[in-house]
């Protein structure tokens, strides 16, 4: 079993993977990336069952401070299955929130749909939406929608169809 102490010293160093073994009541710790690691997620139709593709943001910055969080300049596709990892870098001026895996209504497959991210830039003081392309993540932008103002980080959400 894992303790407290054990679990907070690997929490927040880059994705790991958790399998219970319910059969033999244990518990094992996989790490999947030395990269840090914010906001994963994946396709919200795959919550609780397996899945192939995970998405997150991450850095290459150093902290400004000891103990702070880097801004985060990348946006990250895991492909767990081919053992891929696909980034898709910001300018140097910009740095991204949280990346909402959307799915495509008609798509079929699990990566069928888009990253929605707000993304600031220091810059202009403005924030983006930025849509890409779940399935190509490093081919660019899909869309960006400019916002008249900044959208601070740590907005969390899911998008739900209508009527859901």
């Amino acid at each position: 079993m894992l303790s407290r102490r054990h679990f907070l010293h690997f929490a927040g160093l880059g994705p790991h993977r958790f399998s219970i073994d319910l059969a033999r009541a244990k518990v094992s710790l996989t790490k999947l990336d030395d990269r840090f690691v914010e906001f994963p997620r994946i396709n919200p139709a795959r919550q609780g069952r397996r899945y192939r593709y995970g998405y997150g943001v991450t850095t290459t910055l150093e902290p400004s401070a000891p103990g702070a969080t880097p801004a985060l300049n990348q946006i990250v596709k895991y492909d767990w299955v081919a053992d891929k990892t696909v980034v898709h870098a910001l300018p140097a001026d910009q740095e991204a929130g949280e990346a909402m895996f959307v799915q495509d209504p008609q798509g079929t497959a699990e990566d069928d749909g888009w990253l929605l991210a707000y993304v600031f830039s220091r810059a202009t003081s403005r924030s983006h939406l930025l849509v890409l392309d779940a399935t190509d993540v490093a081919g660019g932008p899909v869309a960006k929608v400019e916002l008249p103002g900044r959208v601070p980080h740590g907005f969390h959400g899911d998008f739900l169809p209508t009527g859901a």
